[in-house]
């Protein structure tokens, strides 16, 4: 339909009074593209505009019983948009207020209403409408599209206080809108300082365009994000701060974990370059060790076994480095995930007795299953416990174990109450030969990882300087089906 394709209504008690303005129309449709009907009840209007059958609505006020500023309120009611043009036979000041004031689009009096007059109403109406109806598409348009993204955005007032915020911000930090409002962005960051600089910076001119910054959700969980905020205005005229968070943790945790994979990878190689090259020259000592036990006394045969035992003892070290990444040897199978942890956690008990660290254990709400390889996941989960036990203070420690079931996976979580790690070392944790602590090696964790990453699992790390660090190993969980196979159960 063309702009100058109109259907119009007319609605008017009196066929006499409906003849006239169908000639007036007639004569105002100077392309004769208009299609005009009437009808003279009250009810049968209604049909018409809840069918949304016309573009114009010509109402007498006059309609008997009830007049057609209560037909207006009516469409209106039904989410009627398309325009109202009443008619009245006299001139009526307080009509003419209360019709424009319901939504009239014009107020004619029809004595002496001409041709040109009426056209020029209508097409002056359809033009309003047709305006109207491109902002209302675009004001649904942005509407959708600030509802919908996936990014989390807001609006700050002139107090830098949260104004709007779209549903994915909601999601993203656990609270509703009515909560948020009134909040300031350094409410929701970790670092309340970094996130107030930013502000000050772009309230000084300074562009802030995807600066990392982190934030935290009611349940303190935290979400790498890039930050970006532009200047906008309302229909006064006042400036607002437009925000855009874009959620990276994902994208960080897919990086750190590339990063780990090669870490790995490196460490493997330098692992086994050097048992290789220390191997040759253990050898060499044991061979001359035995050698000279047949020419010297026997007076020297306990400094030559000592010899003997550190050597082979070194032999063992390096053939446990030499295979330490090596999965082939481990032996899989189905194993209870509950008599695993206990176990695990029984393992443990001694050092936390004798490091005085309180333990709470929270195991899972039902019994599960996972295809593991028993001792090695045992020496990875020991390793994490250890790594946490030697974190924490000497005395007020406290370990909290939790088992939580989803789907398809078991996720350990393993918290300290220790020192935590800032962003570097958090980056570095599982690389080889990298340690905080003076008697570290560095590969404890590096071997918890790969034995985790061995048996399909995932280990992602939380952790907060002055306040501790979480592990959470996530395992995948054997089907019922699978579990019940490996058992020889036949029911």
């Amino acid at each position: 339909m063309t702009k100058s394709a109109f259907k119009i209504l007319v609605v008017a008690a009196a066929e006499a009074e409906c003849k006239r303005l169908h000639r007036l129309l007639s004569d105002a449709d100077e392309k004769g593209e208009w299609t005009i009907k009437w009808t003279n009840y009250y009810h049968a209007a209604v049909d018409h505009i809840c069918a949304k059958a016309f573009d114009v609505y010509l109402v007498d006020i006059d309609l008997g019983d009830k007049d057609g500023i209560a037909l207006l309120k009516e469409a209106i009611d039904m989410g009627c948009v398309e325009p109202f043009i009443l008619l009245t036979e006299t001139k009526n000041r307080s009509r003419e207020l209360a019709a424009m004031g319901t939504g009239a689009m014009d107020y004619l009096i029809k004595d002496h209403l001409t041709a040109e007059e009426l056209g020029r109403s209508i097409r002056f109406a359809m033009e309003r409408y047709y305006g109207a109806q491109v902002i209302r598409w675009n004001e649904n348009l942005f509407r959708q599209l600030f509802e919908q993204s996936h990014d989390a955005i807001f609006l700050l007032n002139e107090n830098h206080q949260f104004s709007e915020v779209n549903p994915a911000m909601e999601k993203m930090l656990g609270q509703t809108k009515c909560a948020l409002k009134g909040m300031q962005l350094a409410d929701i960051a970790s670092s309340a300082r970094q996130a107030n600089d930013l502000l000050v910076a772009f309230m000084a001119g300074e562009s802030v365009t995807d600066e990392e910054i982190n934030i935290l959700s009611s349940g303190d969980e935290e979400f790498h994000c890039l930050l970006s905020l532009s200047r906008v205005k309302d229909l006064t005229g006042r400036e607002l701060i437009y925000g855009l968070l874009h959620n990276i943790t994902n994208r960080r945790k897919a990086e750190r974990a590339q990063r780990l994979v090669e870490n790995l990878s490196a460490g493997r190689r330098l692992t086994q370059y050097l048992a290789h090259e220390i191997k040759n020259p253990v050898l060499n000592i044991q061979l001359s060790a035995n050698q000279l036990e047949k020419l010297v006394p026997a007076t020297a045969n306990t400094y030559l076994d000592i010899i003997d035992r550190n050597a082979e003892k070194i032999v063992q070290i390096l053939y446990q480095l030499l295979h330490f990444t090596d999965s082939s040897r481990f032996l899989f199978d189905n194993i209870d995930g509950q008599t695993l942890l206990q176990q695990i956690i029984d393992a443990a008990r001694d050092t936390l007795l004798l490091q005085q660290v309180q333990l709470q254990y929270k195991p899972a709400p039902k019994d599960f299953q996972v295809r593991a390889d028993r001792h090695q996941l045992v020496k990875a989960f020991q390793n994490i416990i250890n790594n946490a036990i030697e974190a924490m203070p000497a005395n007020n420690a406290l370990l909290s174990v939790s088992v939580s079931l989803q789907q398809n996976t078991v996720t350990v979580k393993i918290t300290d109450n220790g020192k935590g790690m800032d962003e570097t070392s958090l980056s570095r944790l599982f690389e080889p030969y990298f340690s905080t602590k003076e008697s570290g090696t560095g590969l404890g964790l590096t071997a918890a990882l790969f034995i985790i990453e061995s048996h399909k699992g995932r280990i992602e790390v939380i952790s907060n300087l002055g306040t501790g660090s979480s592990f959470l190993i996530s395992l995948p969980l054997v089907k019922a089906s699978t579990a019940t196979a490996s058992t020889g159960c036949s029911c």
